[in-house]
C-alpha cells in the first residue's frame, strides 16, 4: 500500500493549484488589456476564409472552456474545505478537580473575612460557608432543588452535624434576607464551626476536636484531605 499523504500536504498541493490558477487568469487578462483588438481581427480573418459557422462552433467551445475552468475553480475550494473540515481536533486534556483542595481555598477565604473586624465580613463568611457545603452536597450526591432539601434528606448517621447546620442554614438565611440585622462573632464563629464539622463528616476535613475554635485560635493540625 501506498503511503498516505498527511492533510497539510493536500492542503499546501490544493493551494499551489490556485494560486497557478489565479497567476494563470492575471496573465491572460494582462494579455487582453494590451492586445484589445486581437479577438476581433481573428474573427475577421476567419470570416474571410467563408469558413460559415466555424467563428460560431468557436466561439461556444470557448465558453464550455470557461464554464469548465468556474467548475474547476469550484470544485477545488469546496475539496480545500472539505479536507481543512475533516482535520481531526484534539482536545486540550482536562486536569481532574480535586473538590478537596477546592474546599481547602474556599475555606481559607472564610477565615479571613472571620479574622475581620468588619459584621459585614462576618456575614458574608456564613453565606460562603453554607454556599460551599450546599455545593459539596450535591456533588456527592445528596438529592434536592434547594440546600434545606437536601438537609431534609440527609442521614444523621452519616452527617452527625446535622441540627447544627440546620441551626447555622437558619442563620444563613437571616442574614441573607435583612444583612443589616447584627450578630455578634461569637454566634458567627458556631456557626462557621458547625459548617467545619459537615465537612469533617463528609471526609473533606480533619482536625483533633469537633469544636475546635477557628481564627484566631485556629489549630495548626487542621487537614484537608
Amino acid at each position: 500500500m501506498g503511503e498516505t499523504k498527511p492533510l497539510e500536504h493536500h492542503a499546501v498541493e490544493i493551494m499551489t493549484a490556485v494560486m497557478g490558477l489565479l497567476i494563470f487568469l492575471a496573465l491572460l487578462s494582462s494579455l487582453l488589456r494590451f492586445v484589445p483588438n486581437l479577438y476581433g481581427q481573428f474573427l475577421g480573418w476567419l470570416q474571410s476564409w467563408h469558413l460559415g459557422a466555424f467563428p460560431l462552433l468557436l466561439m461556444i467551445l470557448f465558453i464550455l472552456l470557461d464554464a469548465l475552468l468556474v467548475g474547476f475553480i469550484a470544485f477545488t475550494i469546496r475539496r480545500y474545505s472539505e479536507l481543512v473540515s475533516s482535520k481531526p481536533h484534539t482536545a486540550a486534556p482536562v486536569a481532574p478537580v480535586n473538590p478537596a483542595a477546592e474546599i481547602q481555598l474556599s475555606w481559607k477565604n472564610i477565615e479571613r473575612l472571620i479574622e475581620s473586624q468588619s459584621q459585614s465580613d462576618w456575614n458574608m463568611a456564613i453565606l460562603q460557608a453554607d454556599a460551599l457545603l450546599d455545593n459539596t452536597l450535591k456533588n456527592v450526591g445528596y438529592a434536592g432543588a434547594t440546600m434545606a432539601d437536601r438537609l431534609k434528606v440527609a442521614d444523621p448517621n452519616q452527617l452527625p452535624s446535622l441540627d447544627r447546620v440546620w441551626s447555622s442554614h437558619r442563620l444563613r438565611n437571616a442574614i441573607a434576607h435583612d444583612p443589616t440585622d447584627q450578630h455578634n462573632r461569637e454566634t458567627i464563629i458556631s456557626a462557621v464551626n458547625s459548617y467545619r464539622a459537615a465537612f469533617r463528616d463528609l471526609g473533606f476535613i480533619t482536625d483533633l476536636s469537633p469544636d475546635t475554635p477557628i481564627p484566631g485560635d485556629a489549630p495548626d493540625n487542621l487537614q484537608f484531605q
